[in-house]
């Protein structure tokens, strides 16, 4: 936030509280979106729960996964004039009280008393290299919904499947069989098929009104000063 002062963060959070509400709905789906990740890739390879994560599409394509088009909408509409970064510290302080709230309802509250134990696990570089990275996807997504939509966010991922069956095969010696290469190949294909036929950002009118009169005004000025100049000139 190099154009905003850090000091100008908790003001700014006051007076955007409506949008920081609003934000429990998508920090929540992606809350259980998470959690569930983490139950699936204890049950499978990384390659073979990406392939099936891009089952999503189909979905996406009906409702664009809710959680996505849902914070695209907070980005684009509702909290248009409220910082990005600023709007990325209301979904993190809601998904931590999510998970609080999920951990309160699943009895496993307890755990939090293991605190020695869990700055253990944290101090670890691994879980650190993860969770920065995870951090670093969540802000660039931000990025993604707020100039793109979340169809083209789904498709974007898709491109990562490659490189995960690749890397899975270097680090976790997981063979890459004709099924995992024929999965990939039809979610290339796909990928390939939707960029020829893109969807299109609709421009917010409200936006392009206030830019509109905006431009008219900066115009109108323009030649008053013109106008003016020329008089005096005349004189």
């Amino acid at each position: 936030m190099k154009d905003k002062p850090l000091r100008e963060l908790v003001p700014e959070m006051m007076m955007s509280s409506k949008v920081l509400v609003l934000y429990l709905v998508p920090a929540f789906l992606y809350c259980l979106y998470n959690n569930l990740s983490f139950i699936n890739l204890s049950s499978y390879d990384p390659t073979t729960y990406y392939l099936l994560l891009q089952l999503r599409v189909v979905v996406t394509v009906f409702c664009s996964c809710f959680a996505g088009v849902y914070n695209e909408y907070l980005l684009k509409d509702v909290g248009s004039k409220v910082h990005l970064m600023v709007q990325n510290v209301f979904m993190y302080i809601d998904s931590i009280a999510c998970n609080l709230a999920l951990l309160v309802l699943s009895g496993e509250v307890s755990r939090l008393s293991e605190l020695s134990q869990s700055i253990t696990i944290i101090s670890d570089p691994k879980i650190i290299a993860v969770m920065v990275n995870n951090a670093l996807c969540g802000i660039i997504t931000s990025f993604f919904l707020k100039n793109l939509n979340s169809i083209l966010k789904t498709f974007a991922a898709a491109l990562e499947l490659v490189f995960t069956a690749i890397l899975c095969f270097i680090i976790f010696d997981i063979k890459i069989d004709m099924f995992t290469v024929i999965s990939i190949a039809i979610v290339s294909y796909a990928t390939f098929l939707y960029s020829q036929n893109p969807v299109i950002n609709a421009t917010n009118d409200k936006q392009l009104d206030e830019d509109n009169q905006h431009n008219h005004i900066q115009y109108s000025l323009l030649n008053d000063n013109k106008t003016d100049d020329k008089n005096e000139s005349i004189v």
